[in-house]
């Protein structure tokens, strides 16, 4: 098949890798053997993929094409159709000359990233229209009406409509009063596999953006209740963000600088080596549309406490780690306690053959295929 798919932006460090599960997704497809084109336009004061305008290179045999726009109204959130209209057309339009009409086009992101009467208009040509909605400002409603009226026409005539998770599922439902949407998960990476190395140390480990939601002060402080005098224990934080000076803040105040690694914000190879020399992971978000690093960790064999605001699975299984009812730092740091006592109950073979069976490239792929062929 030939396949459009339509992206944040070009993955880089200039733009914190945004676009990556997009773009790793769109190479996914084109390993299967499929015609695949990467599409991203990015309307912002100053960031560009390599240069201004149209930037057409290939990446793993998926050809990818970017316009970038000065736009410097972007950043208070204005929108202005008529202008993005124009630039999407004129970027499809050279997609086409280079590549002709696709039979899919698959739109990441649909309420915030794209005009959809632009892209729905591809309809008459008999292409089949995928949208996979990962956003979580439609999680948490703090969409605007422009970005609502986005989401309620590729909900209402997209071919399929396709949720991450079944909580950002249910706030599509609750937007658009409309129920015709799908569940297809995010993908784990194949780098993410269990480590043969042996520590003589415990480590908890959390990954993600140093922001407030993401709650690494609680986890911290969670650590330090239970963990400040066991030597052997340590807490390995990868990423970076706003909140950083505040949590090294944090951990000074509770003098467990010797405890607590700050990583930096990590390549995914990186990471991968990081988590799985780990022991768990903890993800404490106050909200999620789904969070990648506990499939991660799973694919690590890796066991996780987690919150119950953070959707991954359906159905939890402790088999596979905690997720807490509640979100105090009390209850963290009990779980993380009791974890820490009762580790040999966790079989890491069967965590890491229930993160394949679910989410590996053939698995999300096997779905996927299903979606562009019904």
């Amino acid at each position: 098949m030939k396949i459009w798919v339509i992206g944040r932006s070009y993955p880089q460090d200039s733009n914190n890798m945004q676009g990556s599960f997009e773009l790793e997704q769109a190479k996914m497809l084109a390993k299967h053997g499929h015609d695949v084109t990467y599409i991203s336009c990015i309307f912002h004061p100053f960031k560009k993929v390599k240069n201004w305008r149209f930037a057409n290179f290939t990446d793993d045999n998926v050809n990818i094409i970017t316009y970038s726009q000065i736009y410097t109204i972007e950043r208070m959130k204005f929108h202005f159709e008529p202008f993005k209209r124009m630039i999407w057309k004129k970027l499809l339009k050279y997609v086409e000359e280079k590549n002709g009409i696709p039979d899919i086009i698959h739109v990441h992101y649909p309420s915030n990233i794209t005009v959809a009467d632009t892209i729905l208009s591809y309809k008459e040509y008999g292409v089949k229209i995928i949208c996979t909605e990962h956003w979580s400002q439609v999680l948490t409603n703090k969409i605007d009406k422009y970005e609502l009226n986005q989401l309620k026409k590729y909900v209402k005539y997209s071919d399929t409509f396709l949720s991450v998770s079944k909580s950002l599922k249910d706030s599509i439902i609750k937007l658009t009063k409309s129920d015709n949407i799908e569940i297809l998960p995010n993908m784990v990476n194949k780098n993410f596999q269990i480590s043969k190395e042996v520590s003589d140390k415990f480590i908890f480990v959390a990954v993600g953006a140093l922001t407030k939601n993401k709650q690494f002060d609680k986890i911290i402080e969670a650590f330090n209740q239970q963990f400040s005098n066991e030597k052997n224990c340590k807490l390995r934080i990868i990423g970076d963000g706003k909140e950083l000076k505040n949590l090294k803040n944090l951990v000074k105040k509770n003098k467990i600088q010797d405890k607590v690694i700050f990583e930096g914000r990590l390549s995914r190879e990186e990471t991968s080596k990081k988590v799985s020399e780990s022991d768990v992971l903890v993800s404490f978000s106050k909200s999620e549309t789904f969070c990648v690093p506990i499939i991660e960790a799973w694919a690590c064999g890796i066991p996780v406490i987690t919150s119950d605001s953070i959707s991954v699975n359906d159905i939890w299984d402790n088999r596979l780690g905690f997720k807490i009812i509640g979100s105090t730092v009390m209850e963290l740091s009990n779980y993380m306690s009791h974890i820490f006592e009762n580790y040999e109950i966790f079989d890491k073979k069967y965590i890491r053959n229930y993160a394949i069976s679910n989410y590996s490239e053939d698995a999300i792929y096997n779905k996927l295929i299903y979606y562009y062929s019904r």
